[in-house]
C-alpha cells in the first residue's frame, strides 16, 4: 500500500504503533520524524533473536523477512519500509515539513542508502558474510566507506 492511500484510510483516531529495535538506523528514522513532528505513538519492541516462537510467528504476518521497523496504522494496514513511513509521516501530519521542496537530491541520497549501503550492512547480512564481530564490522564499515 503507497503511504499516500494509507493516509487517506488510516484510523487516526488511535496512535500509530511502531515496531522497532534500538539498534536498527531504518527504525531511528522513523522515531525521529515522529518527534519532529511532535506525533505520539506506540512503541513496540522487537528483534527476532530475542522473540519467542509465538512472537515471531505473530509478527512475521506483519513482516515477513521479520524486519524493522513496521508501522501500523489501521486495521490491518501497515507499512515495512521506513521511506513510506517518513512520507506517509510527512503527509498525515501537521508540522514541521520533514524534506525541502525539491526532493530530486534527497531522493538519490535516500536511493544510495536504502539500496546500496544499508542492505549490506544490515546485521543479518554481516552474519552472514562472517560469524567473526570484527571481520562483520570492517565489512558494514568498507560498505559504508564506499557508499559515501
Amino acid at each position: 500500500m503507497d503511504a499516500q492511500k494509507a493516509a487517506k484510510s488510516a484510523d487516526l483516531s488511535s496512535r500509530p504503533v511502531l515496531y522497532d529495535f534500538a539498534i536498527s538506523s531504518s527504525a531511528w528514522r522513523v522515531r525521529a520524524a515522529f518527534a519532529v513532528k511532535g506525533v505520539e505513538y506506540e512503541e513496540k519492541k522487537f528483534h527476532s533473536y530475542f522473540a519467542t516462537g509465538s512472537e515471531k510467528a505473530e509478527f512475521e504476518k506483519l513482516s515477513p523477512l521479520e524486519q524493522v521497523p513496521v508501522l501500523v496504522i489501521g486495521h490491518d494496514q501497515y507499512l515495512t519500509q521506513s521511506v513510506a513511513m517518513l512520507e506517509y509521516i510527512e503527509e498525515t501530519f501537521p508540522g514541521p515539513a520533514l524534506l525541502p521542496k525539491d526532493l530530486v537530491k534527497v531522493r538519490e541520497i535516500v536511493e544510495l542508502i536504502n539500496s546500496g549501503i544499508q542492505p549490506l550492512t544490515n546485521l543479518m547480512v554481516a552474519r552472514r558474510h562472517s560469524s567473526e564481530p570484527q571481520l562483520q564490522k570492517d565489512w558494514q564499515m568498507y560498505w559504508v566507506e564506499k557508499g559515501l
